[in-house]
């Protein structure tokens, strides 16, 4: 049985994490058997939400090194997530004092 995709936290920090499994057609071009990325936060459902986001954009990254764009990995400590997750969480009283920020949806950042 599969398992479903979900934040990993580990027990010692209690920060939430992106882990996968780097596919195996592209494991030599990214030298890495796994990968990890922080989402920034200790709280789950706000790690729930900033993991989908990192989710996608792993698989993005994953596509772009099958097309060939193998050329973005600089060194050994690469980010393959060049855009920070914003786990910040608004009050209504913080958006409607600041009119130039628009909220993020989920599926506009998907499609990006």
């Amino acid at each position: 049985m599969a398992l479903i995709a979900q934040p990993f936290r580990p027990p010692d920090s209690g920060i939430y994490y992106l882990r996968r499994r780097v596919p195996d057609d592209i494991r030599q071009v990214i030298g890495k058997t796994e990968i990890r990325r922080s989402l920034n936060t200790r709280n789950h459902q706000q790690a729930k939400a900033a993991f989908v986001i990192a989710y996608a954009e792993s698989e993005r990254f994953f596509q772009q090194m099958r097309s060939g764009h193998s050329g973005l990995i600089a060194s050994p400590r690469f980010d393959p997530f060049p855009i920070p997750i914003c786990t910040h969480a608004t009050t209504a009283s913080e958006s409607e004092s600041s009119p130039t920020r628009k909220p993020l949806r989920l599926l506009a950042l998907i499609e990006n």
